[in-house]
């Protein structure tokens, strides 16, 4: 039994009679079978071979933010009692002799009647000091791989296909994890956080760590010309794909690591000075912002986190004029950000590669301050997103789940953290509501958003 995917043909062979097939539907689904999908949306094209090619899972809402299609692994077709089941577009479909029932109503999602057991802090924090101490067993870690199909492509989001491979994001986790570990693991991290540091960020402020050097994150062996080929892929100075040339995010990170070493607070805010550039954001359109709501985010941070630098090295008096066109750039965003928010995708008509990002584009790179700020100025807005991302992709917390977008066989890994990060910072759930949505790391080591997930489930009320 075979089925191809899309919906678009099923049928069966015996190897009794070698090169006959027999169809059960071949791009004819819709008329055999009027009605089938009322759960999905899809995107006609016209083109032979490219039948409901592009379109996505919508469960019982109207949503226009997508997660899933059909593409990736297939449900195989099960003989069964005299009959053949097949699920397509999350419909059961029994192909029989004789007349059938025809449409049955749809089936609901009922709430479960048995909430399960939340892991307690002790729990998490075993989880938290296993991760860490496998980095720091490891020493320096490149960039995760995970090449889950179109998602890295230029007409999506090939800036996101490399996991972690911004030095500011392993300065922040880490650096929020800090003060949660034993005094013990404190002493281990310290000089790898140093080391990171200076590799990274002192004298030379990178935007990339590159893959020229590192232990693996994943637990897998690359493909040979993959592996050959890192050695051409060193650390950047420059970013690539986004409106900044180096991560603005990277001040929040280095506040966070000042904490650590506030003796180190003036050399540490005048190399995030040497970066910080306000022309960056201020040329970006509203237009711009709604289609990419994660660099508005990154923004914000970047400038919380450079102020609160500033005044860690005293500098607020000598840089003045600085402080105050930072501050008022941020206020400036502060205030679009809430006037911009919005659950729905920017793509709804075309440039449908894009929507690999609908339902975690809102919260991407989101630090406390700004979630506050939401919640003070649009909670019924980001619950009603979270309610609705929650139906259209009731998977997102799953790592490398076996659906996606797009010819591809898993999901990305960015709403696992940025769903994730909304329900704790701006809805503020509970620890017995976040730890249900702690699931394995998607990395043998290193899943940056695996432990931020896991300080965040520390950090929230019980």
């Amino acid at each position: 039994y075979r089925n191809l995917c899309c919906d678009r043909v099923g049928d069966y062979f015996t190897i009794a009679r070698p090169g006959r097939t027999t169809p059960l539907w071949s791009y004819n689904l819709r008329q055999q079978a009027p009605g089938y999908d009322p759960t999905w949306v899809i995107w006609e094209r016209q083109e032979d071979g490219q039948a409901r090619l592009q379109g996505w899972y919508r469960g019982a809402t109207n949503s226009i933010n997508a997660a899933y299609h059909n593409h990736g692994d297939q449900n195989p077709i099960i003989p069964h009692q005299g009959r053949l089941f097949t699920h397509r577009s999350n419909t059961i479909i029994a192909y029989g002799s004789g007349g059938g029932a025809g449409l049955l109503p749809m089936v609901r999602i009922n709430p479960p009647s048995y909430a399960g057991t939340s892991l307690d802090n002790n729990q998490l924090l075993s989880r938290l000091e296993n991760e860490i101490n496998k980095m720091i067993d490891a020493g320096h870690l490149r960039p995760g791989y995970y090449n889950p199909g179109q998602f890295g492509l230029n007409s999506s989001y090939s800036e996101f296909a490399d996991y972690f491979d911004n030095p500011g994001e392993t300065l922040y986790v880490l650096s929020i994890a800090y003060p949660l570990l034993s005094t013990s693991l404190q002493n281990r991290l310290r000089p790898y956080l140093q080391q990171h540091f200076n590799t990274f960020f002192d004298p030379n402020m990178y935007a990339s760590i590159g893959w020229n050097t590192g232990a693996p994150r994943e637990e897998m062996t690359l493909p040979p010309e993959v592996q050959a080929d890192l050695v051409n892929h060193p650390p950047r100075l420059q970013a690539r794909g986004f409106s900044w040339e180096y991560p603005p995010f990277n001040f929040y990170a280095m506040w966070k690591y000042a904490q650590i070493f506030p003796n180190d607070a003036g050399q540490i805010y005048d190399l995030a000075r040497s970066k910080i550039n306000l022309q960056w954001s201020s040329r970006q359109t509203n237009d711009f912002y709604r289609q990419r709501p994660f660099e508005h985010n990154a923004y914000l941070a970047g400038y919380f986190g450079f102020l609160r630098l500033q005044e860690m090295a005293g500098r607020t008096t000598q840089d003045a004029p600085l402080r105050t066109q930072v501050t008022n750039d941020a206020n400036r965003l502060l205030a679009l950000r809430a006037e911009l928010f919005s659950k729905d995708s920017y793509w709804t008509t075309d440039r449908y590669h894009r929507k690999h990002l609908d339902v975690s584009a809102n919260f991407l790179w989101l630090v406390p301050e700004v979630a506050d700020y939401l919640r003070q100025n649009r909670l019924s807005q980001v619950q009603a997103a979270v309610q609705e991302y929650d139906a259209v992709a009731p998977y997102w917390f799953v790592s490398r789940f076996e659906s996606s977008l797009g010819e591809g066989v898993m999901a990305n890994l960015y709403s696992v953290n940025a769903l994730f990060q909304a329900k704790a910072l701006i809805l503020r759930e509970n620890k017995a509501q976040l730890t249900k949505y702690l699931d394995a790391p998607a990395f043998i080591r290193g899943d940056l958003f695996y432990i931020q997930n896991l300080v965040t489930a520390i950090q929230a009320g019980n």
